[in-house]
């Protein structure tokens, strides 16, 4: 009895989140939106990239577990620009069989990127549950992290930015990656926190993306050796930008 009272209270959390995440969506689709640019984050690392104010995006994943379950992962996910380098997130994962895992996330970024400084930013994953100690090498609980974000090259039609983070518990140890763009494809390749990956998975990730409008985009990739779809949608609430 308490196995199935369990299952159904994560059960209801994950309907009530679920619907807080479409809901919120939606709300923001009828507010009156104006297109931008804004570059997409690495796959599964943090990037030192914050949405300016008024900014949001939505990402919809698919990601079947090729190493371990054989069963496909739903991934949902959506930051808001909140106000000067600040950033609020929600995250859902969806295990095809079991209930839903949610995490609220906030990042700040104190320094854009300069001339030769990186842009730089703190943060805080899954910061609401309440678990274990925030710095340590546990593989669940709130997990803060540093990273910064360099734009190493850049050309007319493009450029070359490369990032790396240290973090604790799921985000433990030093991380990055690299993001090649020209017109509207790119290339992305990153190094996972071993906390971060999944059960029998390697460390390195790749995927290649297209940009199909100025605030759509889509990517396919390998996480750790399984395969990966989602699509990327951003835009500006308000209007004249």
């Amino acid at each position: 009895m308490k196995t199935r009272r369990h299952y159904r209270e994560n059960n209801g959390k994950k309907i009530i989140a679920t619907k807080a995440l479409w809901g919120l969506f939606l709300g923001l689709a009828v507010t009156g939106l104006a297109p931008n640019l804004h570059a997409g984050r690495f796959m599964t690392i943090p990037a030192a990239e914050t949405l300016a104010e008024g900014k949001w995006s939505l990402w919809q994943f698919g990601l079947y577990e090729k190493n371990s379950t054989k069963t496909l992962r739903r991934l949902n996910r959506l930051d808001i620009g909140l106000y000067k380098g600040i950033e609020a997130g929600v995250f859902i994962v969806t295990p095809e069989n079991g209930p839903s895992d949610t995490w609220l996330n906030l990042q700040y970024q104190p320094l854009a990127e300069s001339g030769l400084r990186p842009a730089v930013s703190v943060g805080l994953w899954d910061l609401a549950r309440k678990e274990g100690r925030w710095f340590s090498d546990r593989k669940s609980g709130p997990s803060p992290f540093i990273s910064v974000l360099k734009t190493v090259y850049k050309w007319k039609d493009g450029y070359a930015k490369a990032g790396a983070s240290y973090g604790f518990n799921r985000l433990h140890g030093t991380h990055g990656g690299l993001d090649v763009k020209h017109k509207s494809l790119g290339i992305m390749g990153e190094y996972a926190p071993e906390n971060l990956r999944l059960k029998g998975s390697g460390a390195w990730d790749a995927g290649l993306y297209w940009w199909l409008h100025k605030n759509w985009r889509t990517r396919v990739s390998t996480i750790g050796g399984n395969p990966m779809f989602d699509v990327f949608y951003m835009h500006t609430m308000g209007s004249g930008r």
